[in-house]
């Protein structure tokens, strides 16, 4: 298995990010910075989501460096939930949902990595034509993004549709069962789960029975 370059992957961040400064300079808009939260840390757990949303004014915003350091809060307990039930559950066994602690949380959110489609000007309700437009205009950056972050499992909060436009991903029949085993050029054999956004309104446990179940369904279909 290849080693993570983490070198590579702050020199790759750091120009993707000032191009998208470069991109929205002349916008009156604030700058979403995100990627991995955690790179010390990193299991390649990618959660691709829509965009980041705040009712305070700046000008950047360093989404993954606050969630290190602040982390975790409101959809983000939720986030780590499952990045937790994802990593304790194999083929044979489901990890059982339990109230996690503080440090428990913090370490599965270190673990993790976010990546939004829209980046400046978020809205606590997004519209699936303004994020469309973005992952088009923007669909080589963001491939970029998410390449340079080399994710073993990317977990769509409502977003599949945006990652196959970025990907050029072509799916005759989307899957009754949620997952993905798809072989994606930079990234290789990869699982994509196609589930809720983390702030759905649902009840935690069955969104976190949900998400283990589907992941474990996908392990299952590839020890086959």
């Amino acid at each position: 298995m290849e080693i993570f370059d983490k070198t590579r992957y702050l020199t790759e961040h750091k120009s993707i990010f000032d191009a998208y400064r470069l991109k929205y300079q002349n916008r009156n808009s604030c700058l979403f910075e995100d990627g991995i939260i955690d790179i010390e840390n990193y299991h390649g757990i990618l959660f691709f989501l829509k965009e980041a949303y705040s009712k305070e004014q700046f000008s950047e915003c360093n989404l993954s460096l606050t969630l290190a350091e602040k982390g975790p809060w409101g959809m983000w307990h939720r986030v780590c939930e499952w990045t937790y039930g994802i990593e304790h559950t194999t083929v044979e066994q489901i990890e059982a949902f339990h109230n996690l602690s503080v440090e428990q949380m913090r370490n599965a959110l270190s673990h993790s990595a976010v990546i939004n489609v829209k980046k400046i000007n978020g809205k606590s309700i997004s519209n699936d034509n303004d994020l469309q437009k973005y992952a088009k205009e923007n669909k080589d950056i963001l491939r970029r993004e998410i390449l340079s972050a080399q994710p073993k499992i990317i977990v769509c909060g409502n977003t599949f549709r945006y990652l196959k436009t970025i990907f050029d991903i072509e799916i005759n029949q989307n899957s009754d069962n949620w997952y993905y085993w798809l072989t994606i050029d930079g990234l290789g054999n990869i699982l994509i789960l196609d589930y809720f956004h983390p702030a759905a309104q649902y009840p935690k446990l069955l969104t976190y029975y949900g998400i283990v179940n589907i992941y474990q369904q996908a392990l299952i279909n590839k020890s086959k």
